[in-house]
């Protein structure tokens, strides 16, 4: 399995670097405290690598752990603490040379602040297969040995650990950037439950005030407030929208029972999302669509209510009242571009086509101007 080699502890990696890298080296000890500060020994032997229980042990590896000798030679009797004895290093004497094979190394743990602990059999220079002679390391191999060991160990351990750091910083980063996410989301979530009671609380306070306007009820269909909400629009658009989607629905249903029914065709949303091939229009002439739906309207208002149809009344019905010289000057003004609308779009004004009469002055003066150029 693919693996960052110091994912493990240094001194489990140091073990696998004797395994792999010096084929002499046959069997090995560590003792360490791992990065979930529990005491862990492990033990090279047979070309495998295993763990090692140390349910009962634990005290006398601590103590082991502390002494302050960081490089030294034991022979293998005192690796008896494998099984019951206590192990400790003891000043070396001139007989027991032959027999202390084993090189002990020992690191600062910067997790417990006590000694991880490396213990190697080294039983010859014929371990490094710099000579066939088998013969036991004498005193001044040890001290070569011990030495250049230490330094290339010491270097790669400390290597692993700044690895770990580098890695531990990284992963506090992630961690805080995910709760930093996590944060957002709940943000986001809290304010889009905010603005769908927003939204919900300002279709309603629009429902009123046109129902006011048309005296009649509205009725808005289920899934419209969720449309509104997942369209994210601003508050002028859905306005608007909603305005028109009134119009329509009031101009196209059979009043029954006094109220309408606004339903999702009603709703003209793609005039803002999308780009159809009359998008242009709608963009370009935006100002004259809108006074001519706010006319429309009023037309009807004033149709209802039984009273003559002129630049008066139509003005003052209109949301927000306008003057009768405002709207001459409006279809005066855009004489043009009201014809080519009324054209495009001769189902959208029946009202005010039918019964307006400065919007139908607008319009045959333009078709007498049509009929003089054919002739």
């Amino acid at each position: 399995m693919l693996q960052y080699s110091f994912l493990k502890h240094p001194i489990q990696n140091l073990i696998e670097y004797l395994k792999c890298d010096v084929e002499g080296i046959k069997n090995a000890y560590g003792i360490f405290c791992n990065y979930e500060k529990r005491l862990t020994l492990i033990e090279l032997s047979a070309n495998n690598i295993n763990s090692v229980s140390i349910s009962k042990k634990i005290a006398l590896l601590q103590k082991f752990r502390n002494q302050a000798i960081h490089l030294s030679w034991i022979n293998s009797k005192m690796l008896s603490f494998i099984n019951k004895n206590e192990l400790q290093i003891q000043q070396l004497k001139l007989e027991d040379e032959a027999a202390n094979s084993w090189l002990v190394l020992k690191f600062l743990s910067p997790i417990d602040h006590l000694h991880d602990v490396l213990i190697i059999e080294i039983s010859g220079i014929h371990c490094f297969g710099l000579t066939k002679s088998s013969n036991p390391v004498n005193s001044t191999d040890k001290a070569l040995i011990g030495n250049i060991f230490n330094v290339m160990l010491s270097s790669k351990l400390k290597t692993d650990y700044n690895n770990f750091k580098t890695l531990q910083l990284v992963n506090q980063s992630y961690d805080s950037q995910l709760k930093k996410i996590d944060n957002l989301e709940n943000q986001n979530k809290l304010i889009i439950e905010n603005a769908s009671k927003t939204i919900q609380l300002f279709i309603d306070s629009l429902k009123r005030k046109w129902e006011i306007k048309l005296s009649l009820k509205i009725e808005i269909a289920q899934n419209i407030i969720k449309d509104i909400i997942e369209l994210n629009q601003n508050i002028h658009i859905i306005e608007t929208t909603f305005e028109k989607a009134v119009l329509i629905a009031y101009n196209t249903s059979m009043l029954k029972n006094g109220k309408i029914i606004l339903k999702r065709n009603h709703f003209a949303w793609d005039s803002y999302n999308n780009e159809p091939s009359n998008t242009k229009v709608f963009s370009k002439h935006s100002n004259i669509l809108e006074f001519l739906d706010r006319y429309e309207l009023a037309t009807k208002i004033v149709l209802n209510n039984g009273w003559k149809i002129n630049g008066t009344t139509v003005g003052k019905c209109c949301d927000p009242s306008v003057t009768p010289a405002s709207i001459t000057f409006n279809l005066k003004k855009y004489a043009q571009n009201v014809c080519d609308l009324v054209q495009q779009y001769e189902n959208r004004w029946p009202n005010l086509i039918l019964h307006f009469r400065p919007l139908q002055n607008i319009i045959n003066s333009d078709l007498n101007e049509s009929e003089a150029l054919s002739a």
